[in-house]
């Protein structure tokens, strides 16, 4: 019964730094940066959730216990990449994550955590120009502050220092290829991937004396964006990204009553502005279409990056 439990829960553990925006996915597309070009970018996201989707897509209040809760999700993504040819670019996403669970009721309780969270490293090389085709390599190394055990209210996981865990406890490896199609007036992206998610471990109870092996479901990855230009410097995009997942293993074996696979499906329309000196702005809005086992997350972006 308590491994029933736990694959159930565990359903929701990797949510904690899960969301609508995917560094991997997310605003991208298959073009890459002319020979020698080095970037930076940020990305502010806000993301918060008073529901959840359940195991069977149905979209239920986070509430248990007596109280009611509210999820806050904000990261600060840091995005740095050098074109070391035409059709070759690496870079690295560094995420720096706010976690805050708020709890209405008698105590007007709330838990929150900060901290670097899990790295991305990233890699694409552009096979064609017209159309592109290009491929994408990732690897997302477990840097952030892992998962340790569970607290009672099933939502919230916990590291090493009793505080919301903001890292998923093991490292995963994406693989995508894109299309792009660029005109002058706009450009249509798309892609889709595979996501390799590798094992971690576990408290198997509140009371960490037992140590059980977890694997999170493997993920097939989608995204598609078409963006117009108004003029030289506005554009509006909009875009949708999702990712379908495979049930988890707990133990070794798969846990598939109730479901614990993670679906889901965002829309995302935003706005870019370029500037002429490498300087360029953004803005976008997250909502989600459907899901599976995470967070009926919504929220915000804002953008700014710089290219020489």
């Amino acid at each position: 019964m308590m491994r029933v439990v736990l694959a159930v829960l565990i359903a929701f553990m990797l949510v904690a730094t899960a969301s609508a925006y995917d560094p991997m996915y997310s605003y991208r597309n298959a073009g890459t940066a002319p020979a020698g070009s080095f970037g930076l970018a940020g990305r502010w996201v806000y993301l918060a959730a008073t529901d959840y989707y359940d195991d069977e897509g149905n979209k239920e209040k986070m509430e248990g216990f007596g109280y009611e809760e509210k999820d806050t999700w904000q990261s600060i993504t840091f995005d740095a990449y050098y074109a070391t040819m035409d059709q070759w670019t690496a870079g690295v996403f560094i995420p720096y994550t706010f976690l805050t669970y708020n709890y209405t009721d008698a105590r007007d309780d709330s838990e929150d955590a900060s901290g670097i969270g899990d790295i991305w490293l990233y890699t694409k090389y552009r096979f064609t120009d017209a159309p592109m085709w290009t491929g994408q390599f990732g690897w997302k190394i477990n840097t952030g502050a892992a998962p340790v055990y569970w607290g009672p209210s099933g939502w919230l996981w916990y590291d090493e220092d009793d505080n919301p865990a903001i890292g998923s406890g093991q490292m995963d490896l994406d693989l995508s290829l894109w299309f792009g199609l660029p005109s002058e007036s706009g450009r249509f992206d798309a892609a889709l991937g595979y996501r390799y998610r590798m094992e971690g471990e576990l408290d198997a109870m509140v009371s960490r004396q037992e140590k059980i092996k977890y694997d999170p479901g493997d993920e097939i990855h989608y995204y598609l964006n078409y963006v117009y230009f108004l003029n030289e410097a506005w554009s509006l995009g909009l875009a949708s990204d999702g990712y379908f997942g495979q049930d988890d293993k707990l133990a070794g074996e798969t846990w598939d009553d109730p479901t614990t696979a993670r679906n889901a499906v965002y829309l995302d329309p935003y706005v870019g502005h370029n500037m002429m000196n490498g300087w360029s702005l953004g803005a976008g809005f997250h909502y989600p279409i459907m899901g599976q086992n995470i967070h009926a997350s919504w929220g915000f972006d804002a953008y700014v990056g710089w290219n020489w």
